[in-house]
């Protein structure tokens, strides 16, 4: 198991620090797997942080918070004869804020548990995309500036089981409405917007339903013990869109994140 989470570490840190720059970012799951009343513990990672509370023996609550701030340069091949050639250039930058909050069942087994969350988000989205060409000594330039309040609602299914006294692992499966709102936009540029902007932008148009989106996030975390109080922990998921017309939003399809669990519980226990 040990071996199998460092595998899991290295594709995570490859794919986050390769990852593309998109205008909607799947946030990590929230997955507490509680096994009785007044557990407290907190997950962080360079980008998640999160917490979650039993109130009872089988209600639990919990909050995720995603602050992300990302910038690229693309340097496009050089394409065709010519003085100057063709050089595009491609820049993006994306700055997301988003919180979440859930409330749900959960029940302990022997050696599993199962939970059902039911949960609500809302955040705010920023996204720039300069795109710049030399075409045979005529330059060409194309500007997008997007910001938007995304609001989500999603219904999250949790089972956890615990493999041995230090490895447990948890498979989930989020099924999120996501919607912009508050949208505004502007462009600008002597090229034609859709070319320049595909598959890189979601450029709105006047149809308020081309703000609606629904995504399936199934995943797996893992987490490793430590010591009595801390967990190392990574999450792998996919992320598809399922709506049938997607082709100008540019969406993250995979989760993949790590961090560390902390039970808060055992820690202030300890330190008694």
């Amino acid at each position: 198991m040990k071996k199998l989470i460092k595998i899991l570490f290295s594709a995570c840190v490859i794919l986050l620090y390769g990852c593309t720059i998109s205008q909607y970012i799947p946030n990590t799951q929230n997955v507490p797997i509680f096994s009785e009343k007044g557990t407290f513990q907190t997950q962080l990672s360079f980008t998640n942080f999160q917490a979650s509370y039993s109130l009872t023996k089988h209600i639990g609550v919990a909050c995720s918070f995603l602050l992300k701030k990302r910038e690229g340069t693309d340097g496009l091949i050089h394409i065709g004869p010519g003085i100057n050639g063709y050089e595009p250039e491609d820049e993006r930058q994306i700055k997301l804020d988003e919180g979440e909050i859930n409330i749900g069942y959960y029940n302990r087994y022997d050696n599993h548990t199962v939970e059902l969350y039911i949960g609500v988000g809302y955040g705010k989205t920023s996204y720039n995309h300069h795109n710049y060409a030399d075409l045979y000594g005529s330059p060409t330039n194309f500007y997008f500036h997007f910001n938007a309040n995304p609001i989500k609602i999603y219904i999250q299914p949790d089972f956890g089981f615990l493999l041995d006294p230090s490895t447990e692992i948890a498979v989930s499966s989020k099924i999120l409405f996501y919607r912009f709102t508050d949208v505004s936009y502007n462009i600008s540029g002597n090229i034609n917007q859709k070319e320049a902007g595909k598959p890189y932008d979601f450029i709105p148009n006047t149809n308020s339903n081309d703000y609606n989106f629904l995504f399936f996030q199934p995943a797996i975390t893992l987490r490793e013990k430590i010591n009595y109080f801390l967990k190392f922990q990574i999450q792998i998921g996919i992320s598809p869109c399922l709506n049938k017309n997607i082709i100008d939003l540019n969406f993250k399809k995979y989760i993949f994140d790590f961090g560390f669990n902390l039970d808060i519980n055992k820690l202030f226990q300890r330190k008694k």
